[in-house]
């Protein structure tokens, strides 16, 4: 009887979402995966010192593997993405984080997509990419629960930013 399998790829994925939950969880910070992966597989939300639920969330994406794509100055990691998810990332106004996990090494790297894309300066148009684009992660920003509170403070500047340019009223921390 022919029955369907687990694969390597399901497991990964799983311990890469379970990865990046953990270092939420040890800020105190909620993480909930999303159902229907279109882009994102986590959301997660922050709180202040008080406990106090703060607008917005993080909103994650994860690429795990068996085989990180090292470039030669061992600095630098490749990944190529979908032109629609990069789409989808750039055109949100919450911070979008992209996390790819290395499951050999049990580690994850990070890029903050909208800052690495800013970073590129005005030589970067995406409407002159083809169906995919590659993204460098550099091999020193490793996914730690610090990585996860410098998200937060990124996610807390722009959400204030968005209220004082709305004349909304804004959170205490």
């Amino acid at each position: 009887m022919r029955l369907k399998q687990r694969t390597r790829q399901h497991i990964i994925a799983d311990l890469s979402v379970n990865h990046v939950e953990r270092q939420a969880l040890l800020c105190g910070y909620a993480a909930e995966r999303v159902r229907y992966d279109y882009g994102y597989d986590l959301a997660v939300w922050t709180y202040t010192a008080s406990g106090a639920i703060e607008p917005g969330q993080l909103l994650v994406q994860v690429k795990a593997t068996d085989a990180i794509n090292c470039l030669a100055d061992r600095t630098r990691i490749a990944l190529r993405l979908d032109q629609r998810d990069l789409n989808l990332w750039l055109g949100d106004f919450l911070p979008v984080f992209l996390i790819l996990y290395d499951a050999q090494a049990d580690i994850a790297y990070w890029i903050y997509i909208q800052a690495y894309f800013r970073a590129l300066g005005p030589a970067f148009d995406p409407s002159q990419i083809g169906q995919t684009y590659t993204v460098y992660f550099n091999s020193h920003d490793i996914l730690s629960s610090a990585a996860i509170e410098k998200f937060a403070e990124c996610k807390r500047r722009v959400v204030s930013q968005r209220n004082n340019q709305s004349g909304e009223v804004g959170y205490e921390n």
